[in-house]
């Protein structure tokens, strides 16, 4: 278990490091949406880069949570 437990803290780290970076990049960016957009714009970018990097990592390292994940999505 402590690998696993491992490998999904690199991927948490991986991401969030992705995720910051994605909001440091869109600040600027950010001015130019109406105040009240802001903080859903930002969200929706950096929350769905911490989802889409930590679920691409997770079939890549073969984590079977998401493997039956993307399965679900086959089948539909």
């Amino acid at each position: 278990p402590s690998r696993d437990a491992l490998k999904l803290w690199l991927m948490a780290a991986v991401a969030a490091a992705a995720a910051v970076g994605v909001r440091c990049a869109i600040g600027p960016w950010l001015l130019h949406v109406a105040r009240r957009w802001r903080s859903r714009v930002e969200a929706i970018l950096v929350l769905g880069t911490f989802g889409v990097i930590y679920l691409c990592s997770a079939i890549a390292l073969g984590v079977p949570a998401a493997r039956a994940f993307t399965r679900r999505f086959q089948r539909a």
